[in-house]
């Protein structure tokens, strides 16, 4: 199978972070994951990701602090927020870049077809 584009898969939960990265690489994806925003920022500083999905609140930098520490070096990069604890604020603080919000418990198949459409 012929690898997609690359994946940044960023979340502090350990479990969602190992399925998002089993079910991104079964879809054929290329995937890079972090378990926070710092290493979310170095991992994106080494090379480009076409979509990022990003836990949206995490102990140190939070999803929207992260991406846009991201967006500095790779102002193409696409981001969807993944969160349980998803607000409002969150597409209305940062629009560029932001391809929408799934909420936890994830609906894969539609996460999917936001990576698709994006």
């Amino acid at each position: 199978m012929e690898k997609r584009q690359k994946i940044l898969i960023v979340d502090d939960e350990p479990t969602i972070l190992e399925t998002l990265a089993d079910v991104m690489e079964m879809k054929g994806y290329q995937v890079v994951t972090a378990p926070n925003g710092e290493q979310g920022v170095i991992a994106a500083g080494k090379e480009k990701f076409r979509i990022i999905l990003m836990d949206y609140k995490m102990p140190g930098m939070n999803g929207v602090e992260t991406f846009t520490e991201i967006l500095k070096n790779d102002s193409g990069a696409r981001v969807i927020f993944i969160s349980g604890f998803y607000k409002d604020d969150c597409l209305n603080s940062l629009t560029r870049g932001v391809v929408g919000v799934c909420q936890k418990p994830l609906d894969i198949r539609k996460l999917l077809t936001m990576i698709e459409e994006s």
